[in-house]
């Protein structure tokens, strides 16, 4: 009973007011409109869908090939949070095993459908060619999709990036928007679409602060969109849907309102009189406390099917895809703690 919002005509970027008519069309863009939350005081927060079915994205229903990276990173303490140089090399080698390990398919299925980078895990512009040059060579094959958090960049590099081909954000997180002294923390949906195809959506991180740890970015650029990213099941053509929230923003609020709230807000409005599913739920973190009371108190909530009912979750994968807290391999006090949850019992824990 899956019934998709109407399909908006729409080029280039997102609008970012509700009161601004959609620009002259010339052609059907994979944008929707889904929803739009206009907060007390503060920036709206879209929520945009995706339609990744329209590039030929179709994933198989027996079940998906996904790879999650954790390398161990040394970032600055003062804003903007970036790599630390001496270590810079050391992540763009990482980088490369983790695509490397997605070629490989050691899970056995016949492509990794998914490869996830927690935040900050990408060094910059570098690391964006990197991804780039890997999904755009032979071996990777299409219908994929590369989800990576970019650390942070100037309002100038961030402007690079969106000059990219085949690159999308909305007009309210536009380079425009992006003050002099503010910087950009992002993460980036890659996909290669049927054809053989490379787009980028970017999604700047919306929550500058965790309140429970006392942890506030005062320069960060605090986005207004959330992207869905509907595909559809290649055996039965049922859609299936996922997002990304970018750490804090798991935890994060917009007067009030977690931002994962805010998130399936969007969906369940525009799910009118249907039920849409949203299938993955992704969290890359740089997290040092991923176990924080307050971080995983949000998961239980989450799947509460009461509130926000047409959002159907009994089935949702959520991947906490977060970085390592040491070089090696190993216990560790802070940081790692990467997991796949779920809220049902169909999940089998594989043999290996």
């Amino acid at each position: 009973s899956d019934r998709s919002p109407q399909s908006q005509c729409r080029i280039g970027v997102e609008t970012s007011s509700s009161d601004c008519p959609p620009p002259a069309c010339a052609h059907v863009t994979v944008e929707q409109r889904v929803r739009m939350v206009r907060n007390r005081g503060q920036a709206v927060v879209s929520v945009v869908e995706i339609d990744l079915d329209a590039l030929g994205v179709r994933f198989p229903r027996s079940g998906v090939g996904m790879v999650l990276s954790q390398p161990h990173i040394k970032f600055t303490q003062d804003e903007p949070i970036v790599l630390r140089p001496e270590r810079k090399q050391k992540c763009l080698q990482d980088l490369q095993s983790a695509l490397n390990v997605s070629l490989g398919r050691h899970h056995r299925a016949d492509r990794t459908h998914f490869t996830v980078l927690p935040e900050d895990a990408v060094p910059g512009l570098d690391g964006v060619t990197v991804i780039d040059q890997a999904l755009a060579g032979n071996e990777w094959p299409s219908a994929t999709v590369v989800i990576g958090g970019v650390d942070g960049l100037t309002n100038t590099s961030y402007a690079q990036l969106l000059q990219l081909a085949n690159t999308t954000a909305s007009a309210g997180n536009s380079p425009a928007a992006v003050t002099a002294q503010q910087w950009v923390n992002c993460v980036v949906t890659w996909v290669k679409d049927a054809q053989g195809q490379v787009h980028r959506w970017v999604q700047p991180k919306l929550s500058p602060a965790w309140v429970e740890l006392n942890r506030s970015h005062q320069t960060m650029f605090q986005g207004e969109t959330i992207y869905v990213f509907k595909a559809s099941c290649a055996d039965t053509g049922v859609p299936l849907r996922f997002a990304s929230l970018l750490c804090y923003d798991w935890v994060g609020e917009r007067d009030g309102r977690r931002v994962w709230e805010l998130l399936l807000d969007g969906i369940n409005t525009a799910a009118q009189d249907a039920y849409l599913t949203l299938d993955w739920m992704f969290v890359p973190q740089c997290n040092p406390v991923p176990s924080h009371a307050s971080f995983m108190s949000q998961v239980t909530n989450f799947f509460q099917q009461g509130q926000f009912a047409k959002v159907l979750r009994d089935d949702t994968c959520l991947v906490m895809a977060n970085v390592a807290g040491r070089d090696e391999p190993g216990k560790c006090d802070s940081f790692g703690q990467s997991a796949v949850i779920f809220a049902s019992q169909k999940f089998v824990k594989p043999s290996c």
